[in-house]
């Protein structure tokens, strides 16, 4: 056998397992192949033979590949888009929270998750963090997408106008709220004066 023509081989004991793309197979069409071998051994160890098990892996590793291609593609979405996104659960857990969102806020994903409360940093006084979670046990009540324009106050202490649009998705079970963010603060200026 000769290791360059395998990817994750393995030695375990007298078991050996590897990968291979082999091109020949399938009248040239090849195919990724998963293999195992284990020793026969006599009764006084010698060994007299192998067991070996084949299985072709070739949909697997297509799925794979368009799993991550897809994976791929959906995050240069969500980093391309003028809009802060996020994606979080109803305890507060941001599974997205894109570049631009980090922009807007002056927080990062880490931050925001670290964070016992996240709209308490958005929302520092008490009457505009009260009026934040009840828009958002609201829209759990009501179920589908909430729009609104709102003032937050970011990292730096800047106060920015944001027009936000949230909806209640159900994704693995578990209810989320999938937002996009639009920073309007310098439009607002413009109309005032």
């Amino acid at each position: 056998f000769e290791r360059a023509h395998y990817f994750n081989i393995e030695r375990l004991g007298d078991r050996l397992f590897g990968e291979a793309y082999v091109p020949g197979t399938y009248q040239g069409r090849g195919a990724y192949l998963w293999g195992t071998a284990c020793c026969l051994r006599a009764d006084d160890g010698r060994i007299i033979g192998a067991i070996e098990s084949i299985r072709d892996m070739t949909a697997h590793k297509q799925a794979i590949s368009a799993l991550e291609t897809n994976a791929q593609r959906l995050e240069s979405i969500i980093e391309t888009v003028e809009d802060g996104i996020t994606l979080s659960d109803e305890s507060g857990y941001f599974e997205i929270f894109n570049s631009k969102m980090q922009e807007i806020t002056g927080y990062s994903k880490e931050e925001a998750n670290a964070s016992a409360d996240f709209l308490a940093l958005l929302y520092p006084d008490a009457s505009a963090h009260h009026q934040a979670l009840f828009g958002i046990h609201e829209l759990q009540r009501m179920s589908g997408t909430r729009d609104i324009e709102t003032t937050i106050c970011a990292k730096d202490g800047t106060r920015k106008t944001l027009l936000a649009s949230t909806s209640l998705i159900r994704y693995q079970g578990k209810k989320w709220f999938l937002s996009a963010y639009r920073d309007v603060t310098q439009r607002r200026l413009a109309e005032t004066e």
